[in-house]
């Protein structure tokens, strides 16, 4: 298992050096759009299996049974406080960017990956950030 975790960042980290590059409009449904359809071509060039937020649910994260999963959420910055909101889901999840280089209005793409030895739904190992400019 701990084979197969490292095969994942291995290509993971491949795909974020071509993904460092991509530009996106700011929060507009055409900017999400154009980053997800750049981002599965990297992840379909690299074998890798993001599952967007939008499409991610409950039982899947609380059923993983040893499957790998690497949730893709994009969100944005709404203050100083580096308090964001998950634009990619219907929700729209809080999620924190405390620990990013990051300013209010900035879009953030971010990489979680659940932990595939258990089915706790609070059990992300890793979590990468890319601030994407407005």
């Amino acid at each position: 298992m701990k084979r197969k975790i490292n095969i994942v960042l291995v290509l993971f980290v491949m795909a974020i050096t071509i993904l460092s590059s991509v530009n996106v409009e700011a929060a507009t449904s055409n900017g999400i759009n154009q980053y997800r359809r750049q981002a599965r071509k990297i992840e379909k060039r690299y074998k890798l299996k993001a599952i967007d937020s939008s499409k991610l649910t409950y039982k899947m994260i609380t059923n993983r049974k040893n499957r790998v999963i690497l949730e893709r959420c994009i969100g944005k910055v709404k203050n100083k406080n580096k308090d964001g909101k998950v634009l990619n889901t219907n929700e729209g999840n809080y999620i924190s960017y405390k620990g990013v280089k990051c300013k209010k209005g900035d879009i953030i793409v971010s990489y979680l990956l659940w932990n595939p030895e258990n089915d706790r739904n609070d059990d992300v190992v890793a979590r990468w950030d890319f601030v994407i400019k407005k």
